[in-house]
């Protein structure tokens, strides 16, 4: 395995960790992306205790094509929560894995402006009024219709623009045109921090990457 699981990594591991824990975890296709690769989903719970007593929690990951942490870190919340002292959550509630949500971005390794396979990005799939864009969205609104989750998160990482290393735009405003974190950088980060601050709702994670 590479140090990030890749798309076929990640197939592989669903399908065995659910041979390997069928007590406690079933997997199935519930669908295809656009160029016709499987999108599995993970189904953790104790089913010794009716679904009907029990929350429903989906964890997703992998939208963007070249963000592995995402997808790293759903296999690892996945081995973690059958673990004997998580059980009494598995009494109580339903968790349901999407390791990959965009299977071809993922093998191709395409940013988040590059979008799926037909280069739709995710910002742009779920639009207010209209069906799903992609053959993805499409199957990722009939898992939410089926199980209606109580809560979910999608796993994602960014990367704020940094100075002197990668500049966007040719604009002065563009951060990845300063040279350094003493002027326009620093000012135009503390910004940024102090905003995405304000719009986190309570309960949500933002994991940004930073310079060493």
């Amino acid at each position: 395995m590479t140090p990030y699981p890749t798309y076929e990594d990640m197939m592989t591991f669903a399908n065995d960790f659910a041979k390997n824990t069928s007590n406690l975890v079933k997997y199935e296709e519930i669908g295809k992306s656009e160029k016709g690769r499987p999108i599995g989903l993970l189904v953790i719970t104790d089913p010794a205790v009716a679904k009907k007593d029990k929350s429903v929690f989906l964890l997703m990951a992998g939208t963007d094509g070249n963000e592995e942490v995402g997808r790293a870190a759903v296999m690892g919340f996945a081995k973690e929560i059958v673990k004997p002292q998580y059980r009494n959550h598995l009494k109580k509630q339903i968790i349901l894995i999407v390791p990959v949500t965009n299977p071809d971005g993922t093998v191709d390794e395409l940013s988040d402006s590059k979008g799926n396979g037909n280069g739709i990005t995710a910002s742009q799939i779920h639009l207010p009024g209209q069906p799903p864009r992609t053959q993805e969205g499409v199957v990722l609104r009939e898992l939410v219709r089926q199980w209606l989750p109580d809560a979910c998160v999608d796993f994602s990482v960014f990367s704020p623009p940094f100075p002197a290393m990668y500049a966007y735009t040719s604009s002065a405003a563009d951060i990845g045109n300063s040279e350094n974190f003493r002027c326009d950088a620093k000012l135009h980060l503390s910004f940024f921090y102090r905003q995405l601050s304000r719009i986190v709702k309570p309960g949500r994670v933002v994991a940004v990457h930073v310079m060493q």
